[in-house]
Parts: structure tokens; C-alpha cells; sequence
């Protein structure tokens, strides 16, 4: 990927960007408050101050002809796109308002606050037609289902989320689920398949759910496990998913300043990278992490996916597993005599990619193996200082004969020697 145009946009922390159904045009919003429009070759054709503090997120209509914002400053406001003028402005909610969303065909606003509460609106009375009272902190994130129109999901600081029939309202939530996700951040319906979404947090994890197909259900409102999940997917914590018209390409953002691209694997493909050995189980799992450990000694920095090296993933410790490994095999050599000690050489060190290049650095090499290296270096040593009886050339060992002379140049002369 290449970057077709860099320039200095906003003067202030850009927080939410939404494309009209055209692509021609992008409409931006910033930390301060200020909306600015730009054409496809970054012509800016607005700038205007919407609100008084920062700008949390933005949704077109779905007619493209009015946008909704929610800010930091308490408002919701929706705006005539054309002349990017406001039309209706409330200020229902007794805290920040931190994300909003616009049903897909219906007259209906939804939002979630710093207040814990959802609230949903009608955009042209400004009227709150329904409070929702489910989550004990500050809800991050929420999303209609655009498929069906009937599901509204949303998230929160609490770890759980929640899915709301739009038409039962009468009788709370949906589903809740416990994602498990530390500060969860952001969420996204799949394009096509009206029951699946992702959700992301700080963590840096990305976990995919379906609504009320859990595998594990305590009870009838309550679930706990998701169906896919990349461990460590980012360093920080994610920001915002979009997915593909598609749907076979999830993109993510995050805080450590890095977009990445998601798909499923293909046919034939391993399960035994550090994203995907998650979802391997029993044996599988611990072959795929005993691989990783392996590539990990050996390059830690290898995959050119971070920064830092790979040492944990899903909770397991690799460097254990090294370790382990090496003492496991070390004991095995010490208590069997037949081996003589730990023999670098020995199909169980010598093909093992894990253990074999121990041995050659002498600050790991076993206590016993070094006084049995001493004791070998002294019996070499006591031999060559003993006298050989057989002529050499200077230059060479002892273990190399002398040459005879030629048959036909008869004995060698000799010369007296004269001591001064």
C-alpha cells in the first residue's frame, strides 16, 4: 500500500472520518469540534465549527442527504449535508455522548453516553423515544444491524455486550455476552451474515461472536464465549473495524498506529501462526506452540509484525516451553550412564532445533557438562606435553609422521655442530 496524498488536514487529533455512498465526498471531524468536507484529490470545500469540544463519531442517513454528530460537549445534532447547517441539535443525555448510529430505513437515531445509558431519537422532533438502561459503565460503542434492522449491539466499559431487539424493547436485552475484552472500544455487524460481528478493545484482541449461538451458555440471557479470536491482533488498543462490501476482508485500526487487513485462511492452510494457534486445541495447540518457540529463539523479531519480541501468546509463556524442554532433556541425559553425560551429537539434541545450538555457548552448557569438557581439555593437554619420539617438521602435530627421504639421494649429510 501507498499513500496517493499526504497533507496536514486537521489542526487538531482527527477523530472520525465517514465517506458518502459516492466516494466523491469525505467528511472529517476533529478534537476541537470543526467539520471540514474534502474531495477525492483533498480539496477542502468546508471548514466549520460544529460543536464546542471534540467530536466522538458521525453517521451518514441512509439517503446520504443528512449526517448525525455526537460530541464531548453533551449535543446531538444533525445536520442537512448539502449545506452543512444544523437542523436539530438536543441535549438529552447527562453526560458525553460517545457514539451514535442511524437506523438503516426507519426515522431512528441511536446513542450511547458517558452516562451509561442508550437512548434512541427521532431526527425530526428531536425526541427521545426510548431510554435503555443495561450497562453499569460508559457505553464505547454500538451498532444497528443493517441486514435486518431489528438488532442494536452495544458495548461497554464493563466487558459486556449486548444485543437489543429493537421490536421487544418491553423485555430488556436480546443476549449479553461477557466478552472479556478490557476497555472495549469498538464493534462492527458482519456485511452479509446478519449474526456475526467483531468486537476490540484495549487489549488488542479481535473476537468474533453470533448472536445466540454461544458455546457456552450458563443461562438462558447470559453467554461467555466467542467463536474466533486473534490474540494480539495490535499492540494497543483498536479504534474502529470496517469490513469489506464483500465481507471476506476485515480492516482494523488502532493506537499503535497501524492498519491491518483480516481474512479467513485458506483451504490447506496452517493453523500455527501466532493469530491462529488459538483455535487449535489439545496436541495440535501444543505442536504449533512448540513451533513458535522454536522460530521465536531463533528470530524473535521475525514475522516483521511488531516491534517487540514474540514471547506470549493466548497466555502461554514460549520461553517456558523452551526451558522446559532443555531441562527435561538435560535430566534425561544425566540419570541414563549409557549416554556418557549430555552428547551434543545425540539424535535427541542433534535434530532438535529447540535444543541443538545450547551447546554451543558456553553460558548455557549443564554444570556436568563443563567439568566433563575440563577434565577432557586436561588429558589433551598432559598428551601433547609428553615427548614424541618421532621426527616431525616444524609446523606440524604430533600426529603426523615424518617423511622419509628419497630412495636415490642415498643417506642425508650431516654437519658438525660448533657450540661458541
Amino acid at each position: 500500500f501507498n499513500f496517493d496524498t499526504i497533507l496536514p488536514a486537521h489542526e487538531f487529533p482527527i477523530r472520525r472520518m465517514i465517506w458518502k455512498y459516492d466516494d466523491e465526498i469525505l467528511v472529517s471531524s476533529d478534537s476541537r469540534g470543526f467539520i471540514k468536507y474534502w474531495t477525492m484529490n483533498m480539496k477542502n470545500l468546508i471548514n466549520k465549527r460544529g460543536h464546542d469540544e471534540s467530536i466522538n463519531d458521525m453517521v451518514f442517513s441512509p439517503t446520504y442527504c443528512k449526517f448525525a454528530s455526537a460530541s464531548a460537549d453533551g449535543y446531538l445534532k444533525v445536520w442537512d449535508f448539502a449545506s452543512c447547517k444544523t437542523e436539530l441539535a438536543t441535549r438529552g443525555h447527562g453526560w458525553d455522548v460517545t457514539c451514535i448510529d442511524w437506523h438503516p430505513y426507519k426515522s431512528l437515531i441511536a446513542s450511547g453516553s458517558k452516562d451509561n445509558l442508550i437512548k434512541l431519537w427521532c431526527p425530526r422532533s428531536g425526541e427521545c423515544v426510548r431510554s435503555l438502561h443495561g450497562h453499569k459503565n460508559t457505553v464505547s460503542c454500538l451498532k444497528i444491524n443493517k441486514i435486518n434492522g431489528n438488532w442494536l449491539i452495544s458495548g461497554s466499559k464493563d466487558q459486556l455486550i449486548k444485543v437489543w431487539d429493537l421490536r421487544m424493547l418491553n423485555k430488556g436485552e436480546f443476549d449479553t455476552i461477557r466478552a472479556e475484552i478490557d476497555e472495549l472500544s469498538c464493534l462492527s455487524w458482519h456485511p452479509h451474515y446478519e449474526k456475526l460481528y467483531v468486537a476490540g478493545g484495549k487489549s488488542g484482541d479481535i473476537k468474533y461472536f453470533i448472536t445466540g449461538n454461544s458455546r457456552n451458555r450458563l443461562n438462558s440471557n447470559k453467554s461467555y464465549s466467542c467463536q474466533a479470536e486473534i490474540h494480539k491482533a495490535h499492540e494497543q488498543i483498536i479504534w474502529d473495524f470496517a469490513w469489506h462490501p464483500l465481507g471476506h476482508i476485515l480492516a482494523s485500526s488502532s493506537n499503535d498506529q497501524t492498519t491491518r487487513f483480516w481474512t479467513r485462511n485458506r483451504p490447506g492452510d496452517d493453523m500455527n501462526d501466532q493469530y491462529n494457534v488459538n483455535q487449535l486445541t489439545g496436541p495440535s495447540k501444543q505442536a504449533a506452540l512448540r513451533q513458535l518457540a522454536i522460530a521465536t529463539k531463533h528470530n524473535p523479531l521475525g514475522t516483521g509484525r511488531t516491534t517487540k519480541p514474540l514471547t506470549e501468546i493466548g497466555g502461554v509463556n514460549l520461553e517456558e516451553i523452551i526451558n522446559t524442554e532443555e531441562n527435561e532433556n538435560m535430566e534425561q541425559d544425566n540419570n541414563n550412564p549409557s549416554r556418557g553425560g549430555i552428547n551434543p551429537q545425540h539424535p535427541s539434541i542433534a535434530n532438535d532445533p529447540l535444543l541443538a545450538d545450547n551447546y554451543n555457548m558456553p553460558q548455557n552448557i549443564h554444570p556436568e557438562r563443563m567439568r566433563q569438557m575440563g577434565q577432557r581439555e586436561n588429558n589433551t593437554k598432559s598428551r601433547n606435553n609428553k615427548p614424541s619420539t618421532s621426527m616431525g617438521l616444524p609446523g606440524m602435530g604430533q600426529h603426523i609422521p615424518a617423511m622419509a627421504p628419497p630412495t636415490h639421494m642415498g643417506p642425508l649429510p650431516t654437519y658438525p655442530i660448533h657450540h661458541s
